[in-house]
């Protein structure tokens, strides 16, 4: 069950330049609903399980997105024929610029873009928005 362990956690100062360098430049609305609302959850809602931010199951490259604590997440791609070979990382921007193709997808793409590319439309707001 997910609580909340602090009033308001503040992310680390290279997160929030980030938040702020992005805010007016959004290249679509779907983009900005995505990064104000992981804004807000990062700041007020703690979790202690995985939480599902993108399934594998709503995208054809299989890709999931998990987060954990604050601003703890994983990315991985689910496939009953190949390992999966996760990454974790500390930071939304930090797990935003992990090359999928260097861990799970055949090109060479970061998640953002990958993102970009499907218009932010494989993330589960119903989820986890709040």
């Amino acid at each position: 069950m997910s609580q909340n362990y602090k009033t308001e956690y503040t992310p680390s100062e290279y997160e929030m330049s980030q938040f702020k360098a992005m805010e007016g430049k959004y290249a679509t609305e779907n983009e900005r609903h995505f990064f104000e609302t992981m804004l807000r959850k990062i700041r007020t809602r703690y979790t202690d399980v995985n939480e599902t931010i993108i399934s594998y199951e709503n995208n054809e490259d299989e890709i999931y997105l998990y987060r954990e604590g604050y601003d703890d997440f994983e990315v991985g791609r689910y496939s009953k024929k190949v390992s999966d070979n996760p990454v974790f990382t500390n930071g939304l921007f930090g797990i935003l610029s992990v090359d999928l193709g260097a861990y799970v997808l055949d090109e060479h793409i970061t998640l953002l873009d990958w993102l970009r590319k499907n218009d932010f439309k494989c993330v589960q707001y119903d989820n986890w928005e709040g």
